[in-house]
C-alpha cells in the first residue's frame, strides 16, 4: 500500500480536479481527478432536470485526458446514468469499479430511464449491458491497486444500498470523494463509516445537496410524525399518497409502514405504482445482508421479502374509488409528472386525503386551499442526504487540508464554504461545472466560460441566514465546537465509538 505523503505539489503542475458535472448543481455528478501522471473519473451521471444532450456531463474533456479508471459510487441516475455513453464518447476502455448493489440496481435505473427518455440520450440498452458487464465488483474496506502509484479504497457511505465513498491514493496524495452520504441511520441503511479512511486527507471532495439546511426533527421523529398522520388519515376515511423513487426509497417507506403496522397490530392496504418498484425491492432484498443496517434483523428482511411479493400494483379502480382507504407509494418522487402527479390531481380536492412528501427540502403545502387543492400536503424530511450539521461534523472529524464542494446549488454551497473557512480554517473551493481546480495552487482556479452567465447571488444574506440557524442549533444541542479566546477551536463533542460498522455515527435525536 502506498504510504501517505503529500507529494502532489512537488513538480505537479498537472495535478487538478476538473468538474465535468455536479459543480454548483445537483445532477450529472462527474469529477476528474489527476495527481501527477495518475487520473481517475469519479461518477458519471445524467442531469434529471435537463433535456437532451444538456443532461450529459462534459465528457469531451476525456478524449484528450483519458482516466486510468472509473469509480461509480451508487446507482442513482445522477451518478451512473452517463456511464454507458463514456466509451462511445471518449473511447475509454479501462477498468470500471462499483459495488454489486450498484451494478444490479443501476441496470434497472438506467433501463427505466431509457424507456422514458431514450430519444434524448445517445446510447442504447446494448451500451448499458456492455458497460455494466465490464464492471469490476468491489467491497467496502477493500483496497485495489489500479496501477503502480494509484490505489482505491471504498468506504461505506450510507445514503442507499451499495453506496460508497472513494479514497484515492495517488503517489501518496490522499483524496476522499464522498459521493452522496448519510450522517444518520435510516430504517434499512446505516450511517456512513469513515473508520477506514486515512486521517487528515490532503483533499476532501464532498457533496453539498442540503448544505444550507438543518432538519427540524430527527429521523425517528419524522418517521413518527408520518405514521401518526397516515393513521389519522386512514381512520378519517382518507387516502395517502407518498411520492417516492421507485428504486430504493419505496422499500424504505414500506419498511417504515410495515414495522408500524406490526407493532400497533394495524392492517391497511399498501400499494406501489409500478413493476419497477417491485423489481427494485426484489433486487435489493437479494443483496448481501451486510449492506443493510446492523439493527436490521434477518427476520425483518425475510418479512420484507415475503411482503414485497404480495404488495399489489396500483389499480385505477382503487385509485378512483373515493371510499377505498389505501396508502399508495408512487413515482416520480418530485410529483411533477407521471403517475404520482395523475393521482395527486384526482385526490387533491378531498380534505380527508394526505400527500406525504418524504423528500427533504419540499415546502409545506398546509395552505393548499388557497392554491386550488384541499388535501393536506406535508413534508417529513426523510431524505438520505446529510444536512449542514452532518456535513460540518464530517469535515471536523476528518480534518482535511483542502475541501472541494460539489453536488449542491449556489446559496447552500456558499453558506457551507464560508462556515468551513471561518470556523475550521480550512481552504475550500466550490467550482462550477466546467471549472478546473489546481491542487498545487489551490487558492486560484480556472473558471469555465460557460459559468460566467450565472447570477451573482447575495452571498452575505444567504450565509448569515445559515449561520444564525447553526448557532441556534448549537445552543440547543451543544454539538459544535466552542471558539476559544485565541480564535482556535475547542472540541465540545466527540461521536461515540460503537462496536461494529460503522464506528463514526452522528445522531441528532
Amino acid at each position: 500500500m502506498t504510504s501517505h505523503a503529500s507529494t502532489a505539489g512537488a513538480g505537479t503542475g498537472k495535478s487538478i480536479v476538473k468538474i465535468l458535472g455536479g459543480g454548483r448543481e445537483v445532477g450529472r455528478s462527474c469529477v476528474f481527478l489527476r495527481v501527477q501522471d495518475k487520473s481517475i473519473l469519479l461518477d458519471c451521471g445524467l442531469h434529471p432536470g435537463k433535456r437532451n444532450l444538456a443532461r450529459l456531463p462534459h465528457l469531451d474533456f476525456l478524449r484528450e485526458n483519458p482516466p486510468d479508471a472509473v469509480v461509480i459510487t451508487h446507482y442513482h441516475i445522477d451518478h451512473i446514468g452517463a456511464l454507458p455513453y463514456l466509451s462511445t464518447a471518449t473511447g475509454f476502455d479501462g477498468p470500471i469499479y462499483m459495488t454489486k448493489p450498484t451494478k444490479d440496481l443501476g441496470e434497472l435505473v438506467i433501463s427505466d430511464f431509457l424507456r422514458l427518455n431514450g430519444s434524448e440520450v445517445p446510447f442504447s440498452e446494448e451500451d448499458v449491458t456492455r458497460c455494466l458487464n465490464a464492471a469490476t465488483i468491489m467491497e467496502t474496506g477493500q483496497t485495489v491497486q489500479v496501477l503502480d502509484g494509484l490505489d482505491l479504497r471504498l468506504l461505506y457511505a450510507g445514503h442507499t444500498l451499495g453506496a460508497v465513498m472513494v479514497q484515492v491514493i495517488a503517489h501518496g496524495y490522499v483524496v476522499l470523494y464522498t459521493g452522496d452520504i448519510t450522517t444518520f441511520p435510516e430504517r434499512l441503511i446505516d450511517t456512513l463509516c469513515v473508520s477506514g479512511a486515512t486521517p487528515q486527507p490532503d483533499l476532501l471532495i464532498m457533496e453539498s445537496t442540503y448544505a444550507g439546511s438543518i432538519r427540524e426533527y430527527s429521523r425517528r421523529s419524522n418517521e413518527r410524525l408520518l405514521l401518526k398522520e397516515v393513521s389519522n388519515t386512514l381512520e378519517a376515511g382518507g387516502k395517502v399518497l407518498i411520492p417516492a423513487f421507485a428504486v430504493g426509497r419505496t422499500l424504505e417507506i414500506v419498511a417504515i409502514l410495515t414495522s408500524y403496522s406490526r407493532r400497533c397490530n394495524l392492517s391497511f392496504p399498501i400499494h406501489v405504482s409500478s413493476p419497477l418498484a417491485r423489481a427494485a425491492m426484489k433486487a435489493m432484498l437479494e443483496q448481501d445482508p451486510s449492506w443493510f443496517a446492523e439493527g436490521v434483523q434477518e427476520h425483518v428482511l425475510r418479512e420484507l421479502i415475503e411482503l414485497q411479493e404480495r404488495i399489489p400494483l396500483s389499480q385505477r379502480s382503487r385509485v378512483d374509488d373515493s371510499e377505498y382507504q389505501m396508502v399508495l407509494i408512487a413515482a416520480p418522487a418530485m410529483l411533477n409528472a407521471g403517475f404520482s402527479r395523475e393521482v395527486f390531481q384526482k385526490w387533491r380536492s378531498d380534505e380527508r386525503n394526505l400527500v406525504a412528501l418524504p423528500g427533504f427540502g419540499y415546502s409545506d403545502g398546509s395552505k393548499g386551499t388557497e392554491s386550488g387543492y384541499r388535501c393536506r400536503i406535508r413534508n417529513y424530511s426523510l431524505s438520505a442526504h446529510a444536512d449542514a450539521m452532518g456535513l460540518f461534523q464530517l469535515v471536523r472529524k476528518l480534518r482535511p487540508k483542502k475541501v472541494v464542494l460539489v453536488h449542491g446549488e449556489d446559496r447552500p454551497i456558499e453558506s457551507l464554504e464560508k462556515l468551513l473557512k471561518s470556523d475550521l480554517g480550512i481552504r475550500v473551493k466550490s467550482p462550477r461545472t466546467g471549472d478546473r481546480v489546481s491542487l498545487s495552487r489551490f487558492e486560484n482556479h480556472v473558471r469555465c466560460p460557460d459559468s460566467l452567465w450565472e447570477l451573482n447571488h447575495d452571498r452575505r444574506e444567504s450565509t448569515e441566514l445559515a449561520e444564525r440557524a447553526l448557532l441556534a442549533f448549537q445552543k440547543e444541542t451543544d454539538v459544535f465546537a466552542d471558539k476559544g479566546s485565541s480564535g482556535g477551536v475547542k472540541q465540545s463533542f466527540s461521536p461515540g465509538s460503537l462496536p461494529g460498522r460503522p464506528s463514526f455515527r452522528v445522531f441528532f435525536e
